[in-house]
């Protein structure tokens, strides 16, 4: 018996010892969810994207930055380019909010924040925020134009080379001081440019709440999509553009709040 007994544990040890663990996403949110694991992995889950697509208008045309505009006073121009900031991003499911799962921190971890703002070009046709841990049916999407003090008056560490708090990224005046918008275009009449104006806005946007009300329904994996439309020939529609680029700039301020619109 004794014997038997040996050969039973010592073969129970061998198989024991030849039998991998094997380690997968045990998330159930995760696309890569994997019930037959035995342990959870590192970082290996894949949560859906939360991705904003961009319709980029002029009235109701489709922008080109080739299209020449004509302002309430009778006046001659091109937009050649438009760039500005989308921030604190939130889906919201059952009326609650959910932000994406990506975070930047200060050096002394006392600050930590979501990574979700973007600086979104008018040449962009969708910008992936980050990824969402969650999946069904949303009630409505909503961000802020702009950045937060929060965002701009802290510092960051461990952030990529492209990221839109690094000092070579962010938008800016000539005088490198923080612009929340710029605008490049050229005068047609009433006079000629013969160069392209910047128009830059470095007053931080206090505005409510860009909410995109449209429901979606997702399946695990799947990415989360809304469209918001921005309306770039209503910055300079009210605007005298016999004034200087400096002028404007500060000018054109209250026309931001009339640019983003819902799908």
């Amino acid at each position: 018996f004794m014997r038997n007994w040996i050969i039973y544990a010592v073969t129970l040890l061998t198989l024991q010892s030849c039998y991998d663990r094997i380690e997968k996403c045990l998330d159930e949110y995760a696309a890569n969810y994997d019930v037959s694991a035995d342990d959870a992995c590192f970082d290996c889950c894949t949560f859906p994207a939360l991705t904003l697509k961009l319709e980029h208008k002029l009235g109701d045309s489709t922008y080109s930055n080739r299209d020449t505009l004509i302002n309430d006073l009778g006046q001659l121009y091109v937009i050649e380019d438009v760039r500005y900031y989308l921030s604190n991003v939130h889906i919201y499911q059952d009326g609650q909010p959910l932000g994406i799962r990506q975070h930047i921190a200060t050096e002394d971890n006392l600050l930590i924040i979501s990574d979700d703002m973007k600086i979104i070009k008018s040449s962009d046709k969708e910008v992936t925020f980050g990824t969402v841990k969650a999946f069904g049916t949303f009630d409505s999407l909503g961000c802020n134009f702009g950045m937060s003090e929060l965002m701009t008056e802290n510092t960051f560490v461990n952030l990529t080379t492209d990221h839109v708090l690094q000092p070579l990224v962010k938008l800016k005046n000539k005088e490198n001081k923080q612009a929340y918008l710029t605008m490049k275009y050229k005068r047609i009449t009433p006079v000629a440019d013969t160069v392209s104006q910047i128009i830059a806005v470095t007053q931080r946007p206090d505005f409510p709440a860009i909410v995109l009300r449209k429901t979606i329904k997702t399946i695990i994996g799947n990415p989360m999509i809304y469209t918001i439309k921005a309306d770039y020939k209503v910055l300079l529609q009210d605007q005298n553009l016999s004034l200087s680029a400096d002028t404007l700039s500060s000018l054109i301020f209250g026309n931001l709040s009339k640019m983003i619109k819902d799908e």
